[in-house]
């Protein structure tokens, strides 16, 4: 679930002063072995091995870029 703080701009000047704003907050983070076994969970043919794998070869090819 995502979750969003309220907060006031507090400019003094310009367009968005004194306007109120949405931030989504982070309760919690997940590795990629932690991701791979949520996805897998999802009526997902493969494994959270092949998921974390193919998550693995995605961050290295990201990272090239």
């Amino acid at each position: 679930m995502i979750r969003y703080k309220i907060y006031q701009n507090q400019q003094k000047k310009g367009l968005n002063a004194g306007k109120w704003f949405a931030r989504a907050v982070s309760d919690e983070t997940f590795d990629l072995a932690k991701l791979a076994e949520h996805m897998s969970k999802h009526n997902s043919p493969y494994s959270s091995g092949v998921i974390k794998g193919v998550l693995t070869d995605m961050v290295d090819c990201i990272k090239e870029l």
